[in-house]
């Protein structure tokens, strides 16, 4: 347990110091954890700490003896095992304290400093049944009642966890009210407003008023106000988003063999070069006879002149007008580009060089023809 001097340097990045350090011990010497601490109110600088430890003991330091052996022990005090959810003083009598029982122990009890050699508590309530380890105990703003919580586990009355109100001078439960259907961990009482604030594990808080001029501001400021509808967007964040084209039973069947279709061409393997002696249409092109026919042949057409070509079917044209008899009626004087006597004499030379090639014997026959045909 580690006590921190917060008043030496004040903001946001202030490094406190820590004054002192106290360590709990069981009775035989062994270190145990502390669960639950306070200060009583100090008179004359002197005040005592009370430390609930998880062994069920209850440890009293004073502050003069620098806290390295605890002043009075209570050994037993809770259940063994069990944290204890809350231990403090009386902010009245600094002489009385209250402690509160963890998970294993249902109980509340009152202790007197001025008596605990005794060992026994000024008084206890039982049946206050506690699932967490942060209930806690505070006092009424008039110091007139002692307000706790109750869990639902075992209240086989009301089934919900509680708010339990307790006289401080009858020392007698007044009333417990039901809250949740969940554990209820942590209770407030402001004394100025005069609000009561109960959070538990249903992710709620809850705040208890009384009219006014009793309770003032907080949660009056907005109690009387009209609820603001929310957008859809705003209520849910998220949708769940069903979409019963996208499963296989609602799919057309077309569609399904599409896809079957599909994912057989991506998967199909190409198939290697046929190499050898062909087979099934498939011939050797990587072969030394293949290469050897490929390097003879020559592109002729790529050397003709297309004028001369079409001018061979201009005789068809003639022998059939139905086809270009229109030409007569839009166009009855033909308009050609004639050639130059440069480009007659580059046709000429052209011509020459290429009826000497063994690949331009057929072509140039087929020319021969048709212009002793057309002469």
């Amino acid at each position: 347990f580690r006590i921190w001097d917060v008043q030496q340097q004040q903001g946001a990045a202030a490094n406190y110091n820590c004054k002192q350090i106290i360590k709990a011990r069981h009775k035989h010497g062994k270190r145990v954890s502390v669960t639950a601490a306070d200060f009583s109110a100090g008179i004359h600088r002197s005040f005592l700490i009370a430390l609930a430890c998880n062994d069920g003991s209850i440890q009293l330091f004073d502050h003069k003896s620098h806290c390295q052996r605890p002043k009075k022990i209570i050994e037993n005090a809770h259940v063994s095992g069990s944290d204890t959810s809350y231990i403090g003083f009386d902010r009245i009598d600094t002489h009385l304290f209250i402690s509160r029982g963890g998970l294993l122990d249902s109980t509340m009890k009152l202790w007197d400093v001025r008596m605990v050699s005794r060992g026994e508590p000024v008084h206890t309530w039982p049946s206050l049944w506690n699932v967490t380890s942060r209930c806690n105990v505070i006092e009424s703003p008039d110091h007139r009642l002692y307000a706790t919580l109750c869990s639902n586990r075992k209240d086989e009355r009301s089934g919900k966890s509680m708010l339990c109100l307790i006289d401080k001078q009858s020392l007698a439960e007044k009333v417990r009210i039901p809250i949740s259907d969940r554990a209820i961990n942590h209770v407030l009482w402001h004394p100025k407003i005069n609000q009561l604030f109960i959070g538990g594990n249903d992710a709620h808080v809850r705040a208890y008023y009384d009219d006014t001029p009793r309770s003032k501001n907080g949660v009056l400021l907005c109690a009387k106000r009209k609820y603001k509808k929310q957008h859809l967007e705003q209520q849910m964040q998220y949708f769940r988003i069903i979409n019963p084209n996208a499963l296989r039973v609602y799919k057309k069947r077309d569609q399904i063999l599409a896809d079957k279709r599909k994912k057989a061409l991506l998967q199909h393997k190409p198939e290697g070069p046929h190499i050898g002696i062909g087979v099934g249409g498939r011939i050797n092109t990587e072969s030394f006879s293949a290469m050897v026919y490929r390097s003879q042949e020559k592109n002729v057409m790529s050397q003709v002149d297309p004028r001369d070509r079409l001018l061979l079917f201009d005789e068809k044209a003639k022998q059939q007008p139905e086809f270009t008899g229109i030409y007569s009626i839009n166009q009855p004087q033909q308009v050609f580009q004639l050639n130059d006597e440069h480009d007659i004499e580059a046709n000429q030379i052209v011509n020459q060089l290429y009826t000497k090639m063994p690949g331009a014997r057929q072509y140039n026959a087929v020319l021969d023809e048709d212009e002793s045909t057309s002469s």
